[in-house]
């Protein structure tokens, strides 16, 4: 994940950035990902956070393409990346 993305989705749920990860099947390979309690009240948060208009198109216009993300579990929390 771009960390740019990482910053906005973490601003607009309960999650916090983490740098550096390199989970399985990336095979050395580091990203930046967000640690969340619960992956779909992540997803719609962000939904929300677009509807309620906190989040505008010019907030994505510097992203690059997002093709879906991954997820990890981490214990008792997964990480997107």
């Amino acid at each position: 994940m771009d960390a740019a993305l990482a910053e906005l989705l973490a601003s607009v749920t309960d999650g916090r950035v983490y740098k550096g990860y390199s989970g399985r099947g990336m095979h050395g390979k580091t990203t930046t990902g967000v640690v969340v309690d619960n992956p779909e009240q992540a997803m719609a948060d962000l939904l929300q956070a677009v509807a309620d208009g906190m989040l505008e198109q010019g907030d994505f216009d510097e992203l690059p393409p997002v093709h879906g993300f991954r997820s990890d579990s981490m214990g008792r929390q997964t990480i997107l990346h």
